[in-house]
């Protein structure tokens, strides 16, 4: 009974935190620009600037930002119109960085916690599943970046094997079959 509490309370406070609400809002614009492209998500590995791709070289995104956006400034837009824009959108990207990166970590919590028992999995799948396996196909190819970057295979592990298990409906914890509830009706 306390392991189901715990795995409510879990869920529903977060349905009303506001870092939660914010962090879920921005990953939902994120996930909406990578729509049609969802290998695009990787560009939020790291924190920098959305052009150019070589790191260390800040002043080469800036002037890559300034020629690609150039032509967008109004007649009376000038070069600290631009440095602005430029500043917005990093800021922009940083901020994206940092959610992603924080949603991953409370997906792995979420896994780990599931699997040693401390949240109740019945629950968490009835209420969650979806959520879960949505999410993991969004990110996966970020967390694939993750790893190859940082030469660590085992980064988010828990995370990919509770959606990987969900997806196969079957328990993380136990490996044993999960189902959905079932709804009965009756005609009359």
């Amino acid at each position: 009974m306390a392991r189901l509490r715990e795995t409510y309370n879990s869920f529903s406070g977060a349905n009303w935190d506001a870092d939660v609400i914010k962090a879920r809002k921005v990953f939902s614009e994120v996930r909406k620009e990578c729509a049609n492209s969802p290998h695009s998500i990787s560009n939020y590995f790291e924190e920098k600037p959305l052009v150019g791709s070589a790191p260390n070289q800040g002043d080469r995104h800036k002037d890559l930002f300034k020629k690609a956006f150039a032509s967008s400034k109004s007649s009376s837009g000038n070069a600290t119109q631009v440095d602005t824009d430029y500043e917005a959108e990093r800021l922009k990207h940083q901020e994206a960085v940092i959610t992603l990166r924080t949603i991953l970590n409370d997906y792995e919590n979420i896994a780990l916690g599931i699997k040693l028992g401390i949240l109740d999995e019945d629950y968490a799948y009835r209420y969650y599943r979806g959520t879960v396996l949505r999410d993991w196909e969004a990110m996966s190819p970020l967390v694939f970046t993750y790893r190859g970057k940082r030469g660590n295979n085992r980064l988010f592990i828990e995370f990919e094997g509770l959606a990987h298990a969900w997806e196969n409906e079957f328990s993380f914890r136990t490996r044993g079959r999960l189902q959905f509830a079932q709804k009965k009706m009756t005609f009359r």
